[in-house]
């Protein structure tokens, strides 16, 4: 992967983090990396979807792929 190609991803990583890009927007493999800071954050799975445009069907797939728990909501 070039400097470049990660600079791109690493941007539109922060526009989805911001609410400013959807979850789809991004690379596959950085779909868990936005599940896991989202989550860090407090964010529950509703709260995670509406951020993301993600179903909340979606959003707790890949918070279990990871192992993490649900949030009770900030």
């Amino acid at each position: 992967m070039t400097g470049q190609t990660k600079s791109m991803r690493a941007r539109r990583l922060r526009a989805a983090l911001a609410g400013e890009l959807v979850g789809e927007a991004l690379d596959p493999q950085d779909h868990q990396l936005l599940v896991r800071e989202l989550h860090a954050a407090g964010f529950d799975d509703v709260e995670l979807a509406e951020h993301t445009g993600w179903s909340t069907y979606t959003v707790g797939r890949i918070r279990e792929q990871l192992g993490l728990a649900a949030n009770g909501g900030r």
